[in-house]
């Protein structure tokens, strides 16, 4: 990346936290309309410093909104806290990705938030759960609190919103630690069959050294699943000594969760697939040209009348020669 990319990336993510302080003062005034146009431009300088990474540019927001769209998983986010989602209606698998990039190991007090902004009544707000891709629905299985806010209520959101996180974040637990117990395991039973004359270490003692170190469960868990093609020979005496020692669930309980099976809406007409030629193209094809846009027969290549727009293309016709 050169010095004046560099430098440009660092101007725009200026601009866009100039953007945002002048958005909250719209905001505090009430001029809501301001306070749109702001959030929208400190999102617009943001997202072309993340593009300039990756050195893509664009002076057209449509195409900085295409670019983002078509490089959204090569594009590294740092780690944040707050996700305001103002597209709530997008795909599973972007609102999956946007999850993960919040829902990270945080520092005390720190906690992940989320912010899905949607026009009630429509097919984002929640309400219409039928509608949705079941994102609102995974973030309240997880979530420790959930709350609906208008525009009357932005007070209760900020202190919704200033709630801390725990104070204690616990370490979480690494492959590591079993890592070294193995080693350690290996090295005990060695050290005890050479003292005996005996040559290397059989793969039973060392299983069992480390379950004694770790427990039956990790170990079992560990040798098994977690290092598969390394420890391949030490896992059929992880499941020969180990396995009849693991718990056993409770007489009472239900070996498997029950299906939970969704409500499906009944289908009353069914979909119309699209026509298409013997090559895989459709009959029809909207295609750029100088005066607009124009319908393409892609049989006989009669067209239509071009059109500035390209939305006022599905009004044309086009008198095929095809048939």
């Amino acid at each position: 990346m050169t010095s004046n990319a560099s430098e440009s990336i660092r101007y725009r993510i200026r601009r866009a936290k100039e953007t945002l302080v002048e958005a909250e003062a719209m905001a505090q005034i009430g001029h809501w309309n301001a306070c749109v146009n702001r959030l929208y431009y400190a999102c617009f300088y943001a997202v072309t410093a993340l593009l300039l990474q990756r050195n893509l540019l664009s002076s057209k927001h449509t195409q900085v909104r295409s670019l983002l769209n078509r490089h959204r998983q090569g594009i590294d986010v740092p780690a944040a806290d707050l996700a305001i989602i103002l597209a709530s209606s997008c795909s599973k698998r972007q609102m999956i990705q946007r999850m993960g990039r919040i829902l990270r190991r945080k520092r005390p007090g720190g906690r992940a938030r989320f912010v899905i902004i949607y026009a009630e009544d429509t097919l984002e707000d929640p309400a219409h759960r039928i509608e949705r891709d079941g994102f609102v629905e995974e973030i309240e299985r997880i979530s420790e609190a959930t709350g609906v806010f208008d525009a009357r209520r932005f007070d209760r959101l900020d202190d919704f919103l200033a709630v801390p996180g725990p104070a204690d974040v616990p370490e979480p637990e690494r492959l590591q630690q079993y890592e070294l117990a193995l080693d350690t395991a290996i090295e005990l039973v060695a050290a005890a069959r050479a003292d005996s004359g005996a040559d290397a270490p059989v793969h039973a003692g060392v299983v069992a050294t480390l379950a004694a170190a770790v427990g039956v469960e990790a170990a079992y868990a560990y040798v098994c699943f977690a290092r598969r093609a390394q420890l391949e020979a030490h896992r059929a005496a992880a499941i020969r000594q180990l396995g009849p020692r693991l718990p056993r669930p409770a007489p009472d309980t239900a070996p498997y969760l029950e299906l939970a099976l969704a409500e499906l809406p009944r289908i009353t007409q069914p979909k119309i697939e699209a026509h298409r030629l013997s090559t895989g193209q459709s009959p029809l094809e909207i295609e750029p040209v100088e005066a607009g846009w124009q319908l393409l027969c892609t049989g006989c290549g009669e067209v239509s009348a071009p059109v500035p727009y390209r939305w006022q293309v599905l009004d044309q016709t086009v008198t095929c020669r095809c048939a």
